[in-house]
């Protein structure tokens, strides 16, 4: 998975920084909820550039030769040293984040109040709390919505409604949902700036377009109570949380504020022409991966190399009484690019060095192929010195005693 998530960075970056120039610069032709949507892009995305536009391939297993150096042994090893790194780093993120949010949790101390909101079907129950500084969606299983309890008390009727419709709408759109999936993707790619940064216009798009929706027939007296309820909201900080709503930040309240000065639904024409580039640019990444496939299958004519190898290491008894012998491998190539099913073919002499051969080739990282029930074979040549003559059976890598 590391492996794959460091691949697709030019893809989600690019998708990304389209994303958030879009929310700067063509809001009011493109209306938020519009660009709300566009955020599909990011998924859809991915899916193009993983689809498999042509049919595998059952060719004869082919291998190319290549040689292991101590040198190369090296680089390996720190490559999966990073890897290390870079897990250890996401679980502390992870559970700083689960921590963050089970201490928000117990802190707001929200109580059920008098004013709920009735939908068609049912009423849904509103709480207030007077640890928070804005209204918000609170939960992922069991959501509430709560409202900050000096809101409550002195908010009029008509602002209270429109508060708590803005978070009926987050509710109804399982906006909390998508928060903690895009919280939990940018902690996979914490290395990545621009993660955070289409993190940050994600949110700040779907406030904007939860106003858009929420004032979509108001009037302007009501307009005016809620621009008033929100300013008072981002006068008071209190408690902050990645997981949840923005109201408290000023900047965003600054550009919320002036997006609802008018009821904003876009131009058709813009809408138009941008699902026309989405399409089209999900098309030519769909094309450019079709054309990756086919090269994928002359690649499989002539042997697959590993991105991430694991030198053996040489077994000391063997060594020691100048034992020098190969071992061939079956194997083969998940999508993930990891080895899966290893066998041993053959082995001279029969096994002294296939436990570690087998224990090396399990850390071995592919680049995924077209055909991942293709057999493939290795040949792992154990040598003291380069006197040492081995028979070619299939794949040849020297590995040398340290």
């Amino acid at each position: 998975m590391f492996a794959w998530i460091i691949s697709q960075q030019v893809l989600i970056c690019a998708v990304l920084l389209a994303l958030i120039l879009v929310e700067r610069y063509a809001l009011k032709p493109l209306s938020a909820r519009f660009i709300y949507c566009l955020w599909l892009l990011v998924p859809a995305a991915l899916v193009a550039q993983s689809l498999e536009l042509s049919q595998p391939i059952t060719s004869p297993v082919a291998v190319s030769k290549y040689l292991v150096t101590p040198l190369q042994h090296a680089s390996s090893a720190l490559t999966m040293s990073w890897e290390v790194v870079y897990w250890l780093v996401v679980s502390i993120l992870l559970a700083g984040v689960s921590y963050q949010h089970l201490l928000f949790q117990r802190h707001i101390d929200a109580k059920l109040t008098s004013p709920s909101l009735t939908t068609a079907d049912k009423a849904v129950p509103v709480y207030a709390s007077r640890h928070i500084n804005s209204p918000m969606l609170v939960g992922f299983i069991r959501p509430r919505i709560v409202l900050p309890h000096n809101l409550v008390e002195q908010s009029t009727a008509d602002a209270l409604a429109m508060m708590i419709e803005h978070e009926y709408v987050h509710l109804k759109r399982h906006d909390n949902i998508i928060n903690a999936l895009a919280l939990i993707a940018v902690t996979l790619m914490w290395f990545n700036p621009v993660a955070w940064f289409g993190y940050l216009s994600l949110r700040r798009t779907q406030e904007l377009s939860c106003d858009e929706q929420v004032l979509a027939k108001k009037s302007a007296r009501q307009r005016l109570l809620y621009g008033k309820s929100m300013v008072e909201c981002a006068s008071r900080s209190q408690l902050h949380s990645l997981a949840y709503s923005y109201y408290g930040d000023k900047n965003m309240m600054l550009q919320r504020l002036y997006n609802m000065q008018s009821a904003n639904k876009g131009h058709i024409i813009a809408k138009m022409l941008s699902i026309l580039l989405a399409v089209s640019s999900l098309t030519l990444i769909a094309t450019v991966q079709a054309g990756d496939g086919h090269k994928a299958k002359k690649e499989s004519q002539s042997g697959v190399a590993p991105i991430v190898r694991i030198e053996p290491k040489y077994p000391i008894e063997a060594a020691k009484q100048g034992i020098s012998g190969s071992v061939v491998l079956r194997f083969q190539i998940a999508n993930d690019g990891s080895v899966t099913d290893i066998a041993v073919v053959q082995s001279t002499p029969e096994a002294v060095f296939d436990k570690v051969a087998i224990e090396a080739l399990k850390k071995w990282k592919y680049k995924p192929i077209a055909n991942p029930e293709q057999e493939q074979l290795v040949q792992l040549d154990f040598k003291l010195n380069e006197e040492v003559k081995l028979p070619e059976l299939t794949e040849r890598i020297n590995v040398t005693s340290h």
